[in-house]
C-alpha cells in the first residue's frame, strides 16, 4: 500500500512537471521505483508515452 502511494506520487510529479528537465527527472524516478518493485513488464512503453506527452506550455 505504501509503495503504491509512492508510485502514484511519482506519476503525478511526471504529469505536473513544468519543464522538460523536471519531467525527465520525475520519469527516471518513476522508472527506478517500478524497477525496484518489479513492475517492469510494460515499463518501457509507459515511460516512452510519458516522455512523448507534452504539456500545453511546452515549446
Amino acid at each position: 500500500m505504501r509503495e503504491e502511494l509512492r508510485l502514484m506520487k511519482l506519476r503525478a510529479a511526471v504529469l505536473l512537471a513544468r519543464s522538460r528537465e523536471a519531467r525527465a527527472r520525475a520519469t527516471r524516478a518513476l522508472e527506478h521505483a517500478r524497477l525496484l518493485r518489479g513492475d517492469s513488464a510494460d515499463l518501457r512503453q509507459q515511460a516512452d508515452e510519458l516522455r512523448e506527452s507534452k504539456r500545453p506550455d511546452d515549446p
